[in-house]
């Protein structure tokens, strides 16, 4: 990385630092309780615990007790709010933007565990959260969900628990729309068709979208290209940023039948064929952006032993939405979006625009 790239990141996230409250996001639609453990592979009366370090180890102890019973112990390292949306809108808000995050935080009443995110997340809860059990380890995560309410949430229950009226009044006040977490979202594209039907006639057209779909891999091939079909019909309208990490790159390549390899053909080939502004890949070792400037590679900054790593790109969207916000290009953007990511991994919470500003 040249010197004078980060000299010059720093010197603009100064300039947003004093711009912050003249932006503002809305994000949904999903919710979680996240409980993070690490699974123990030995210990003793002595309370000394070894965990199991990597998910090759936990997969091969799993698999050599098939046909007879077994138990792990999970060690609880903390609860907290989950699900892509809230997670973003912490961190965002963290950073110092405004936003609302309509989503599944306990309903009628909002859970304890939502209660301590940030000040400047207006949260509006449709419905009960879902319960996630994520075993960390050092390499990855595996995410074990209990969705609950999430199963049946859809547009109509959006409006009827928190109005048509008000919901068109918190877009119009939002420069940038997140949308998070289809996978888990069972009818998130029924929410997303009445954005499109509901919302977006009555928006400027000066609003940034951004899209994570979360982990594709449980959706077959049909299901993925009618989600894409209404990206399609969002970009259409409004610019459109997509972020995946690398599992979700894959899944939609197959999909769209684009070669994966070479990476920079293949991403190019995908933002053209779905017609968006960017698309951000945040791979375990680098980083790919292809937008309309360019092709921008970067390798991460890794952190040798990481605090926490669920909820790491979502950290990753409010860095990069942030960008987006402030009118950064977008390798500045994708840069402050790789930084907010290696703070959150690294220190295990969310950073503040001086905590990032420290830590690049």
């Amino acid at each position: 990385m040249e010197n004078s790239k980060i000299t010059q990141l720093l010197d603009n996230l100064c300039r947003v630092k004093r711009e912050l409250p003249n932006f503002s996001a809305i994000a949904g639609f999903d919710g979680f309780i996240d409980i993070i453990t690490r699974p123990i592979a030995f210990g003793d009366s002595n309370y000394i615990k070894e965990y199991f370090k990597y998910i090759s180890d936990f997969a091969s102890f799993i698999s050599q007790r098939a046909g007879a019973s077994s138990s792990v112990e999970l060690d609880e390292i903390n609860r907290k709010p989950g699900g892509n949306a809230p997670n973003f809108s912490n961190a965002l808000g963290r950073l110092g933007v405004a936003n609302t995050c309509i989503g599944a935080f306990g309903y009628p009443e909002i859970e304890s565990e939502f209660k301590n995110m940030s000040d400047n997340c207006n949260l509006i809860s449709v419905a009960a959260p879902g319960l996630c059990t994520a075993l960390e380890f050092d390499d990855g995560k595996v995410m074990l969900a209990i969705n609950g309410e999430l199963n049946f949430l859809d547009w109509k229950m959006v409006i009827r628990r928190v109005g048509i009226g008000k919901l068109r009044n918190l877009f119009q006040n939002s420069q940038l729309i997140g949308l998070f977490n289809w996978s888990e979202t069972p009818r998130a594209e029924d929410i997303w068709l009445g954005i499109i039907h509901d919302i977006l006639p009555y928006l400027k057209k000066d609003k940034h979208i951004v899209f994570d779909f979360s982990d594709c891999a449980r959706r077959g091939t049909r299901e993925l290209l009618g989600m894409l079909d209404i990206v399609g019909k969002f970009a259409t309208q409004l610019p459109v940023t997509l972020s995946m990490n690398e599992n979700e790159a894959y899944a939609i390549l197959n999909a769209l039948g684009i070669d994966e390899k070479p990476m920079e053909k293949s991403g190019e080939a995908l933002r053209q064929k779905l017609s968006v502004e960017n698309i951000v890949w945040h791979f375990r070792d680098d980083i790919w952006g292809f937008t309309r400037e360019g092709i921008h590679h970067f390798l991460i900054y890794k952190i040798e032993k990481p605090a926490i790593v669920t909820g790491a790109g979502d950290n990753f969207n409010a860095g990069l939405s942030l960008g987006l916000l402030a009118e950064l290009s977008m390798e500045e953007a994708i840069l402050a979006a790789s930084f907010t990511a290696s703070y959150y991994v690294c220190y295990g919470h969310s950073p503040s625009i001086d905590n990032l500003i420290d830590f690049i």
